[in-house]
């Protein structure tokens, strides 16, 4: 009961949703009634294209995106389009815009929504464990410490790729929030 008056509020395709998941909506198009012989199309297009028709509800239509549809999406980001006609007319936009298809966790495996720095810094940490943990990282030769020569370049690396992820996580979770300085007092 919960689940379907929550698709009942949808009127137009979310901002995003997980591939995997069942999306649907319901529009109402004065122009465009589906009482009368209409149809309704959503054609997305990005790292995939797809179409899907929706289905006459009174005047309104029922846009339903399957979960084994949405499964088929690759994540990334879409343009999407709604495309309305009457009978056999010819098909007129009705609304458009971006949306973001994140990836199904439910059908992730292991290392598969890693990024490609993820991985390098687990095998350069996995390397640096090694040479680490082998016995000899350092020796002095003649009063001279002499330290394992790949290590300096594996720690900077490490900095380099932990740098990258950071401002990566900083920035998906940065807002612009407008603002505008007030003068206090009779200055």
């Amino acid at each position: 009961m919960y689940v379907a008056s929550l698709m009942d509020a949808l009127v137009a395709l979310p901002d995003r949703f997980s591939a995997g998941t069942a999306v649907v909506y319901r529009r109402s198009l004065a122009d465009y009634p589906a009482i009368e012989a209409c149809t309704l199309s959503l054609f997305l297009a990005g790292p995939a294209a797809a179409s899907f028709d929706a289905v006459a509800d009174g005047d309104d239509f029922v846009m339903t995106l399957a979960a084994d549809e949405t499964a088929a999406l690759p994540a990334g980001d879409y343009l999407w389009e709604e495309r309305a006609a009457i009978a056999d007319g010819d098909p007129v936009w009705v609304a458009g815009g971006s949306v973001t298809v994140d990836p199904d966790l439910a059908a992730a495996t292991g290392a598969s929504l890693q990024s490609a720095e993820e991985i390098e810094l687990a095998a350069v940490r996995a390397r640096i464990l090694e040479i680490t943990t082998s016995g000899v990282q350092s020796y002095q030769q003649g009063g001279d410490a002499v330290g394992h020569p790949e290590l300096p370049a594996l720690y900077a690396r490490e900095r380099e790729l932990l740098r990258r992820r950071s401002r990566r996580h900083d920035s998906s979770l940065m807002t612009v929030v407008p603002m505008r300085l007030l003068r206090l007092g009779g200055h």
